[in-house]
């Protein structure tokens, strides 16, 4: 996907909320996109009133206010995997207060035409979307996280780096696919499922917990 007219598009100042290190990635990611002028960070635990050259605009309890007083014009969540349950109520809560949330999608992506994407979904570099592939809001895709065709990531889910999901498949809200799992054609993976690194999902996977392993087997509750 080529880089979009730097003088034809409108550019959003972007208020990051979380600035550990998922909210360093998506900084860095925000400053390779020419619609988006990173403007300062939401943090609860950050003591400095700036973080990675830009300023603490507050906690999270300020974030109404901020948006209120126009500090920014859209705003991203970068709050990882051990936070699902938090990413979700975070995200309900900002919709509730009509606050916009971005897109963030890296140029590399490949996006089929008719691919769709939620609101506040972040899309790292040389993600693929096939033909009819859908992803939901507030998603996270690492690096080279290709969906095939007519398959699905819903709401809330975050895909590690260089996962792949077949064609037909249906992941639903709030899962972790660990780095590099892969889901063959036709599986359906329940809420909030994880995965472990380089796990190889045969079948459906039906009950919330830990899958590990070639083929995938259950190895824990899932705590999430």
């Amino acid at each position: 996907m080529p880089l979009p007219d730097i003088r034809r598009v409108k550019v959003s100042r972007l208020a990051i909320i979380g600035a550990g290190d998922l909210g360093y990635s998506i900084l860095r990611l925000a400053n390779d996109i020419p619609q988006y002028d990173p403007v300062g960070f939401f943090d609860d635990t950050c003591q400095n009133s700036s973080v990675h050259g830009l300023p603490l605009l507050g906690g999270l309890d300020s974030i109404e206010t901020k948006w209120n007083q126009g500090a920014c014009d859209a705003m991203v969540i970068a709050i990882g995997y051990r936070h699902m349950q938090f990413r979700r109520e975070l995200y309900d809560r900002l919709v509730s207060l009509n606050i916009r949330l971005a897109n963030i999608i890296h140029p590399s992506v490949i996006l089929a035409k008719d691919a769709c994407i939620g609101s506040g979904s972040v899309l790292f570099p040389g993600c693929i979307l096939d033909v009819g592939s859908r992803v939901g809001n507030n998603c996270i895709l690492n690096a080279g996280v290709t969906i095939a065709h007519d398959s699905a990531v819903e709401d809330h889910t975050i895909c590690g780096p260089g996962v792949t999901l077949a064609g037909f498949t249906c992941v639903q809200q709030s899962c972790f696919l660990g780095t590099h799992t892969t889901i063959i054609d036709h599986i359906n993976v329940a809420p909030n499922i994880t995965t472990g690194a380089g796990t190889v999902v045969i079948k459906n996977l039906t009950e919330p917990a830990l899958y590990v392993g070639v083929p995938a087997r259950k190895l824990k509750p899932n705590i999430n």
